[in-house]
């Protein structure tokens, strides 16, 4: 990838100034970018490729439903739009370990989510949040 440095007058400042403003010149989408690292290592397929790419930050929300027929909590993932793409639903019934799966466009496929005191949790959702309860989660990688 190649830079410009382009020099930009500053209008507002009298005798006239100048800032450098840098343009980033040939660059790539991620699609693109994943199939031209796959062409050097072809271990990785580009859809695995553009998935690492895309993994490096991910913002989305984790929803906990009340189910009062079934006395239980649906756990599942979701974007940051509300009614976008949402993971399948988890029914949690005890305290332990919960996985959640991903959705279609997100690099998070799974997030595995603890539960340590159930029935406080359930009576927190049905009391105070009147029986929805969603969170922002920011998924960071670590490098």
């Amino acid at each position: 990838m190649s830079i410009q440095c382009k020099p930009v007058p500053n209008a507002l400042t009298t005798p006239s100034t100048y800032i450098l403003r840098f343009v980033p010149r040939d660059t790539a989408d991620e699609q693109n970018l994943a199939a031209d690292i796959h062409r050097y290592q072809p271990n990785f397929s580009p859809e695995a490729v553009e998935t690492i790419l895309q993994a490096e930050n991910e913002t989305l929300r984790i929803q906990a439903l009340q189910d009062a027929r079934q006395h239980l909590l649906l756990f599942s993932l979701l974007d940051m739009h509300e009614g976008g793409q949402t993971g399948p639903a988890v029914s949690v019934s005890a305290e332990g370990d919960q996985t959640l799966q991903g959705f279609r466009g997100s690099a998070v496929s799974s997030l595995t989510v603890p539960v340590n005191d159930y029935a406080s949790l359930k009576e927190l959702i049905r009391n105070s949040y009147g029986g929805r309860l969603v969170d922002v989660l920011e998924v960071k990688v670590d490098s």
